[in-house]
């Protein structure tokens, strides 16, 4: 190569390199995002499973939905008979104490 054709082959060299080297990148990065899908596909995966799962089983278990809320009002009649059973042990506790205060002022 002369003196004269020296300038135009390095340039040419250089676009080349340049190519070359944005083709390797942009194959580095297809890579690294088919890597990270796939982690994170991965993740997915794991997650969904035991949600499945228990879907599956909720579906085999009460598929219509009326046991849940049968025992939602089980539970909610439980609470309120808790109360009222609570409300007089604390009237009853309470009267030995008013009993006191009264034959205290006597």
């Amino acid at each position: 190569v002369g003196p004269k054709d020296l300038p135009r082959v390095l340039r040419t060299v250089g676009i080349w390199t340049g190519k070359a080297r944005r083709m390797a990148r942009d194959f580095q990065k297809a890579l690294d995002q088919y890597a990270k899908e796939a982690e994170i596909d991965d993740v997915k995966k794991a997650v969904e499973t035991p949600l499945k799962a228990k879907k599956a089983v909720a579906a085999a278990v009460d598929p219509t939905g009326t046991l849940k809320k049968e025992l939602e009002d089980t539970g909610r009649e439980m609470q309120e008979n808790m109360k009222v059973r609570d409300e007089p042990e604390a009237t009853a506790q309470a009267a030995p104490s008013e009993r006191a205060r009264a034959s205290g002022d006597t």
